[in-house]
């Protein structure tokens, strides 16, 4: 009986000394400690930094369903009646609180510690609990904890939570955010502080610049298509190695989508293996005909230049508390204004503001420095130093009324933290005095008004253009587009070569003679007029005092008024002939118009006139247009440049 109470006893001993030694481990290694920075005490010198009271960082509370290192609690430890529930949405800012946010000064403090040193288009979390979301994910992004930074027009959503926080603790953004200033010569950073409960949503338009060009590799051109099909409208050429702006591919690769080349820079699609394309055409997006069509201009607002803002006020109560809301400061030095769009309403800054915005109230924008121009719905105010502009909202947060002016709220003005601003200035008395009103927008003046951008507005850019009485050559010419003119076409049709031709007032133009807006892409097809099978002929005095001019193809031209001769080229002869053989009487003056084919470096011109025996009579070099008075009665050829399978028209006629 000894031996098993000895060793029971042995075992005992044992059993105590190894918790023992596990409570020492445990002791060792004690769970981490949130980091609180350290502050510098009154009057210890050596540190010019401002003094920190107290900890201003939120306190996890106790019923937190995750623990310090992040990890989770195991499935078998969970009570079984418990169930993970997602993450709630993110609340927007309340327009009125019922209680007060905590240790807002020293948020001030915190940020102007943390948030030295930004560089332009920097934004920087000062203190408390920040959501944002970027306007194009990356799995690197981390904008939460005080310190972090990230590029301001990458936001799309940025919420700063201070009542639905644990103890209510203040947030602070600061950002040095580029604005486009309002003579259009590029951007200037402006400091904006962002704090309490604010919320920021993008409105500006998306941009960027760099976009891909490509080269034509068809050594005899390329056609461009309204559709990526080959059965699509024609509505443009490209010559060999043009360079064009590509902006999309196909999903079965073999069409690209580029920018046409012309004055309004319309879109059109090319057949993809006769581009080359940098990097393959892999590297563009996959769209379609209905995707939407790239920014091809820097828009007046950018990425977080136009955004919502809502903010929440807090009871008067709140002893030296703000109300939520932004400062923005211009530049120095600035001698211009920065333009920005906020809930809709157009602000021209060159100063000092604090904006807040609550639904169904008000945009109000006080003007602590310098001068501000806000302008909505058709109407301007100009503010100055001491000013409150107000504009009505709607329950979305949009602009519903016109611009007022009145005294801001000196009292409500003076905890702003101004001191977070690089240009000092102290709080000016109120003052409701308004500069003088205008009517409209103060920006630097259009000249131009452009058309809507559903209106097709066509272009005789170049040289004056035929318009025909109908969609197509066979029809006769009943005028002129001058060089420079413009006019607007309601409808549009193809002829028997699957040209599109464009209807206006005073009749039809053909696609690729003249520059066409966006507008243009989606005319309504319309039902075309017959041609006359028999044209109008001149008298026999009229055809004796213009001369004579006929063709083995086309008869009498005098005669007839004019003729309309076409083809298409197999790529045998640098140039085609049209008309087979003409002949013409001594004073008979001919004018040739031409449209389709491709100017071809060796044989040098569009048209060229020619003798029987191949002497150069009359040559038109780059213009599609030529006229000549035969000095003797002579047989000729006309002939136009082309390359293989171009489709060429002409139109020839007779007298001044």
């Amino acid at each position: 009986m000894r031996l098993p109470t000895r060793l029971f006893a042995s075992v005992l001993l044992v059993s105590m000394l190894l918790v023992s030694a596990i409570g020492v481990l445990a002791q060792d290694n004690p769970p981490p400690t949130p980091f609180i920075p350290v502050a510098t005490q009154p009057g210890s010198g050596g540190d010019a930094a401002p003094t920190l009271d107290a900890p201003i960082f939120a306190t996890p509370t106790a019923d937190s369903s995750t623990s310090e290192t992040g990890d989770t609690v195991p499935a078998e430890e969970t009570p079984a009646e418990v169930e993970a529930t997602p993450a709630p949405p993110v609340d927007q800012p309340p327009a009125q609180a019922n209680q007060c946010p905590i240790q807002v000064q020293e948020a001030f403090t915190a940020t102007e510690l943390i948030c030295t040193d930004l560089l332009p288009g920097i934004a920087c979390i000062g203190n408390g609990v920040i959501q944002a979301q970027q306007r194009t994910a990356t799995e690197t992004f981390a904008f939460a904890q005080p310190g972090d930074r990230t590029e301001f027009t990458s936001l799309n959503d940025l919420t700063l939570q201070t009542l639905s926080s644990p103890n209510q603790v203040w947030a602070v953004v600061e950002a040095q955010a580029p604005f486009s200033t309002r003579a259009g010569n590029g951007s200037a950073n402006a400091t904006l502080v962002a704090f309490g409960d604010v919320s920021l949503t993008n409105t500006g338009d998306n941009f960027d610049p760099n976009f891909l060009t490509a080269s034509v590799l068809a050594q005899q051109g390329l056609n461009v298509r309204r559709t990526p099909d080959e059965r699509g409208v024609v509505v443009y050429q490209l010559k060999p190695t043009d360079e064009v702006i590509v902006t999309g591919r196909t999903i079965d690769d073999q069409w690209v989508r580029i920018v046409i080349p012309n004055a309004f820079a319309a879109t059109g699609w090319v057949y993809a293996p006769y581009m080359d394309v940098p990097g393959g055409i892999v590297v563009l997006p996959i769209v379609t005909v209905d995707s939407e069509l790239p920014q091809l201009e820097a828009p007046e607002f950018g990425p977080m230049q136009a955004f919502t803002l809502r903010s929440t006020q807090y009871p008067p109560e709140c002893d030296a508390t703000p109300d939520s809301g932004l400062l923005i400061q211009s530049p120095d030095g600035l001698a211009d204004a920065i333009l920005m769009r906020i809930n809709g309403v157009r602000i021209e800054l060159n100063g000092s503001i604090f904006v807040q915005a609550q639904p169904s109230a008000n945009l109000q924008i006080d003007v602590l420095e310098g001068e501000a121009v806000v302008s909505a719905n058709g109407s301007s105010v100009t503010a100055n130093t001491g000013n409150a502009v107000t504009v009505l909202l709607t329950e979305d947060m949009q602009a519903n009324g016109t611009p007022n002016v009145a005294a801001y709220d000196q009292a409500a003005i003076t905890p702003l933290p101004t001191r977070l601003l690089p240009r000092p200035f102290g709080i000016a008395s109120a003052s409701g005095a308004a500069a003088p009103a205008s009517t409209g927008d103060t920006s630097a003046p259009d000249t131009t008004t452009p058309p809507e951008a559903t209106t097709c507005v066509i272009t005789a850019s170049d040289a004056p253009k035929n318009i025909r009485s109908g969609p197509g050559v066979d029809y006769p010419t009943v005028g002129t587009l001058e060089t420079g003119q413009t006019a607007i076409a309601t409808g549009q049709a193809t002829d028997s070569f699957n040209f599109a031709w464009y209807q206006i007032e005073q009749g039809w133009v053909r696609f690729d003679t003249v520059d066409s807006s966006m507008g243009c892409i989606d005319l309504p097809e319309v039902t075309t007029p017959s041609a006359d099978a028999v044209p109008t002929a001149v008298t026999t005095e009229e055809a004796t005092a213009i001369g004579s001019l006929t063709s083995s193809v086309v008869g009498d031209v005098c005669a007839a008024g004019e003729a309309n001769v076409g083809g298409s080229s197999n790529g045998e002869d640098l140039a085609l002939k049209l008309g087979g053989d003409w002949q013409a009487t001594a004073g008979t003056q001919i004018n040739v118009s031409v449209s389709g084919g491709l100017l071809r470096g060796e044989f040098g011109d569009y048209i060229r006139i020619s003798t029987t025996d191949g002497a150069v009579l009359a040559q038109s070099g780059d213009s599609q247009m030529l006229s000549y008075i035969f000095e003797s009665d002579t047989a000729f050829a006309l002939e136009f440049s082309a390359a293989n399978g171009d489709i060429v028209q002409a139109v020839v006629t007779c007298g001044p």
